[in-house]
């Protein structure tokens, strides 16, 4: 029994044993099984060999001391093992990885429920014979699934729901091969995307409109105003303002929209309304001072109200009709129906009497002491 026992006596034949002898021997008995100093049985020389089997069906391990945790440690050469039972908290704690071999299942509740790899590679949830019906992940710092390769979440056709207690915050579905993402229990509540950058590839739809990458570049960089946008929208509200000559005005140039001075414009109908090649009036016409050119008119009479016509060139074609006659300063006129003077055909015709000295018709004086000159 190792070096918690050493034989006191050895006998022959003949001799006499006392009590002593036998109680020494019983004392290094007594101190081979002492719990801290006693026999050890771990297979060293004279402990006897390791145990390596309990034949009994149950076994307690603990010595049923209240608040005292159980631990069963695994000594290892350079890693051990422990398992140990938490006797306040009521659970087992594993102090290193467990590792389920080849196809064997860890249960819940029954053997209907289980998690198990069938190959490699594979992770399969079970309950009750088929895919999981629902599975409740619950964590008060989040939960993060963070994965080498693909996450896959498949509902079998049903929607992914992602709820807090019993609201519901929105889903997952999928709707003819497209996936469609709902906030709330409906799809009309606000969806919000919150990131740095959200990316989205190819065209984006929103209602019946559909949204190109091209389309939404174009906005890009875009610094418009909704009150903006009205009005090119065909806004009808006026607001009063001063043109000046750096306002712009949005112009349409051959098909490209360009911002042009109100200067380019001033000076384009500048000269369009000095040419006026094409002017057609219809209604009544003011002109300031006619310095050049002619006016045809094929459309009535010309009426020059209080105004006096002065010429210096000729007057041909058509019929003049004067009423009035001024000679200096002195109004000739007449009360007949007949106009005082009329021109046709390069003829001057006077109509009533006039009392003249000398009449100037085309740079020679015509002389007549006559009272009436037809």
């Amino acid at each position: 029994m190792g070096a918690t026992y050493t034989r006191q006596s050895s006998y022959t034949d003949g001799d006499v044993i006392t009590a002593a002898h036998t109680n020494n021997e019983f004392d290094q008995l007594l101190a081979a099984f002492q719990a801290s100093t006693g026999h050890t049985h771990d297979g060293t020389a004279n402990e006897g060999g390791a145990i390596t089997k309990l034949l009994g069906n149950t076994l307690t391990f603990g010595a049923a001391t209240a608040g005292t945790d159980i631990t069963v440690t695994f000594d290892g050469e350079s890693n051990d093992g422990v398992l140990k039972w938490m006797e306040d908290e009521d659970y087992f704690e594993f102090s290193d990885d467990i590792l389920i071999s080849s196809t064997e299942k860890l249960y819940f509740q029954d053997t209907g429920t289980y998690i198990h790899s069938n190959a490699d590679g594979d992770l399969d949830l079970v309950s009750d014979g088929t895919n999981v019906d629902a599975i409740k992940l619950a964590s008060a710092g989040g939960i993060t699934l963070d994965a080498a390769g693909d996450i896959v979440l498949d509902a079998d056709g049903d929607d992914i729901t992602l709820k807090n207690g019993s609201a519901t915050y929105g889903s997952f579905t999928n709707s003819s091969g497209e996936l469609v993402v709902k906030s709330g229990s409906t799809p009309t509540t606000a969806l919000t995307f919150s990131g740095a950058n959200v990316t989205f590839a190819g065209t984006v739809t929103i209602g019946s409109a559909e949204i190109s990458e091209a389309e939404l570049e174009i906005l890009d960089g875009a610094n418009v105003t909704t009150a903006e946008l009205n009005i090119m929208d065909g806004d009808t509200t006026a607001s009063s303002t001063t043109v000046v000559d750096a306002d712009r005005v949005v112009f349409n140039d051959a098909g490209t929209m360009k911002q042009v001075a109100v200067t380019d414009l001033a000076a384009y109908f500048d000269d369009e309304i000095i040419a006026m090649p094409n002017l057609i009036t219809t209604a009544a016409t003011t002109v300031g001072a006619l310095d050049s050119g002619s006016i045809t008119s094929n459309f009535g009479t010309i009426d020059t109200g209080s105004s006096t016509i002065t010429t210096t060139g000729l007057i041909t074609g058509g019929s003049l009709d004067i009423d009035d006659v001024v000679i200096n300063g002195t109004t000739i006129g007449h009360t007949d129906d007949t106009d005082l003077m009329t021109v046709a055909s390069g003829l001057l015709t006077v109509a009533g009497e006039i009392s003249v000295t000398t009449l100037d018709i085309g740079g020679t004086n015509v002389t007549s002491t006559a009272t009436e000159l037809n």
